[in-house]
């Protein structure tokens, strides 16, 4: 597999990781920013 994550196409989020990891893809490049912990670093950064 290429090493482009934006050339995989639509990979399963239960699926093994393109990249070879070895992990499944929604623990490795799948993953999904928690909303709630950037809003409070960003919260943080301004006081």
């Amino acid at each position: 597999m290429p090493d482009d994550p934006s050339s995989w196409g639509e990979t399963p989020r239960n699926a093994p990781c393109p990249c070879g990891s070895g992990r499944k893809y929604k623990h490795c490049h799948g993953r999904v920013p928690d909303k709630g912990r950037v809003a409070a670093r960003q919260y943080m950064r301004q006081g």
